[in-house]
């Protein structure tokens, strides 16, 4: 009696995905007879011999092959063969595997920029598979924008009120979802000190104290004060913020 030739029950080309760190099984529904019918079915990939089952016996079967904790190297196509006494089949399996945003290159921690330049936080991927769907940039847990494109925040004409603050963008796509950040700190013109007083006053000196500027303009220097005599200008410079009182003597 001749044997049918066993065949796959699967398209000739089949495309699948996995989600990197996942486990990805193929099921192959394989039909022929009658029986007994020995087959070797042959997995390859790139032409390398993988895994190689012996099955005998069956007038259905269902052959799986498993790849556990799939990473992006194992994506592309497999070859499964199908050979008995009675003939073969092939069926190729294309593998796509999915992985979240990667970025080469993070941003720094903290970054200070002068309010005459531009404030450039880049979001764009090193890799991802697939692209990502969506970028949303956000400044101290508040929206500022999101959506498919876009993926560089550009901020000009910086105000140190408005504009420090913590910074983070969020990348997502199929395969999930990674968050990148940085801290913006706006240099700009200290406050101007304030409640100045003047006491010990004689006709050649005087003491004058002040409480220093709210905002030290976003410097981690030391403050600089300078106090101007009318007509007798006299500029003196102090290299810490903790000296809020100066003597004048004539």
């Amino acid at each position: 009696m001749e044997l049918a030739p066993w065949s796959i029950i699967t398209p000739p080309i089949t495309n699948e995905s996995a989600i990197e760190g996942t486990s990805f099984t193929t099921p192959l529904t394989i039909t022929g007879g009658p029986f007994p019918v020995s087959s070797n079915i042959v997995y390859k990939m790139a032409g390398l011999l993988l895994i190689l089952d012996l099955v005998m016996e069956h007038l259905a079967l269902t052959s799986k092959f498993t790849i556990q904790n799939v990473v992006r190297t194992e994506g592309g196509s497999y070859t499964v063969n199908v050979i008995t006494t009675a003939g073969s089949d092939t069926v190729v399996v294309n593998l796509n595997v999915y992985f979240p945003a990667k970025f080469a290159v993070k941003p720094e921690m903290m970054k200070n920029i002068v309010y005459t330049e531009v404030f450039t936080f880049n979001c764009t991927p090193s890799a991802a598979n697939p692209p990502p769907s969506s970028y949303v940039f956000v400044r101290d847990g508040v929206v500022i924008t999101e959506g498919v494109s876009g993926s560089i925040l550009i901020v000009s004409s910086l105000k140190r009120s408005e504009d420090s603050g913590n910074y983070t963008c969020m990348v997502t796509n199929e395969a999930g979802s990674v968050t990148i950040a940085t801290c913006l700190n706006v240099l700009a013109s200290p406050s101007a000190p304030h409640k100045i007083t003047f006491e010990d006053i004689s006709p050649f000196s005087a003491t004058i104290s002040w409480i220093p500027p709210s905002d030290n303009g976003g410097t981690d220097q030391p403050l600089n004060y300078s106090i101007n005599i009318t007509n007798n200008t006299v500029t003196l410079s102090f290299t810490t913020s903790d000296v809020t009182t100066m003597s004048l003597t004539n």
